[in-house]
């Protein structure tokens, strides 16, 4: 429930986040799309970014690796300057043996985006402040050498 007319999309990312920070990714998943339903219905494109990057990383976490994917790269053809979209195909690549595009796309991140990619090397932030899933946070820590 809570995903008709006049439903914050605010609401339903955090309901989403808290989801998916208990590890329920899975059920996740309906409110992260809903709420990008709602921001794009109210016409906020980067609020709505945010919440189909979110969905993107609990399916990766969920196993659904090559619709992950497909989304990680929708959002950075649409926004270049998404780091952590950059960080997570990074990661990704590295985990699929694509060291090449793994490097390209870390690169990019930390030489070309303003935000760079200094929190990224630290993996207490990308797993307790950004909350990335544990099986994406695995693969960068592997693409760091920290694993």
């Amino acid at each position: 429930g809570g995903r008709g007319e006049g439903i914050n999309p605010f609401v339903m990312t955090y309901r989403a986040n808290a989801l998916a920070r208990t590890g329920r990714y899975e059920e996740a998943l309906p409110d992260y799309r809903a709420a990008e339903r709602l921001f794009l219905q109210g016409r906020d494109e980067e609020r709505a970014l945010d919440a189909r990057a979110n969905a993107a990383l609990a399916l990766y976490q969920t196993g659904e690796v090559d619709s992950a994917l497909r989304i990680m790269r929708e959002i950075v053809r649409r926004r270049q300057g998404y780091t952590d979209m950059h960080v997570a195909l990074a990661a990704v690549y590295w985990g699929q043996g694509q060291q090449g595009a793994a490097e390209s796309e870390w690169e990019f991140a930390c030489n070309n985006i303003s935000t760079g990619c200094r929190q990224y090397k630290d993996m207490n932030w990308v797993v307790t402040v950004r909350r990335w899933p544990p099986a994406l946070a695995k693969q960068l820590a592997n693409f760091l050498g920290k694993a």
